[in-house]
Parts: structure tokens; sequence; C-alpha cells
């Protein structure tokens, strides 16, 4: 499963910076100054106890959850 961003709203600097960092959110990076940096704990909660619940429930996903790999790249 991947999740994207659109070109319209980036919001990779919230969801994968662990602390907040004002010189990122004042730049914000042509998004115009809405991002706020240091979400990335309400990111994995999202996955955790939203999303990945929601996808256990919709599909056939194999093995147990100590079995599985969360990984990505950005930034």
């Amino acid at each position: 499963m991947g999740i994207g961003y659109g070109r319209e709203t980036n919001r990779r600097g919230e969801d994968l910076t662990p602390t907040s960092d004002p010189a990122w959110d004042t730049a914000s990076y042509g998004t115009g100054g809405e991002l706020e940096s240091g979400h990335a704990d309400d990111f994995l909660s999202f996955l955790t106890a939203d999303l990945l619940p929601f996808l256990e429930t919709s599909y056939n996903l194999t093995g147990s959850r100590d079995n599985r790999c969360l990984a990505g790249h950005s930034l």
C-alpha cells in the first residue's frame, strides 16, 4: 500500500518530521505557509489506529502485525 501526496498540498513536512522546526514552517516550501512541521506522531497514529484497521477489514491481508514492516522515504 502506498501513500502519496498531490502537487497542490504536499504535507510531507507535517507528517514526516518528528519535532517542530520554525525555519521549516516559515519557509513552507511553496505551500503558502499553512503547514506546520512536527506531526509525525499524529501521522503514525493515523496509520496504526485508522488506516491499518481499515485495510485489515477491507482486504485479505496475510500475516500478523508482528510480521509486517512500515517503511518509507521522503524529504
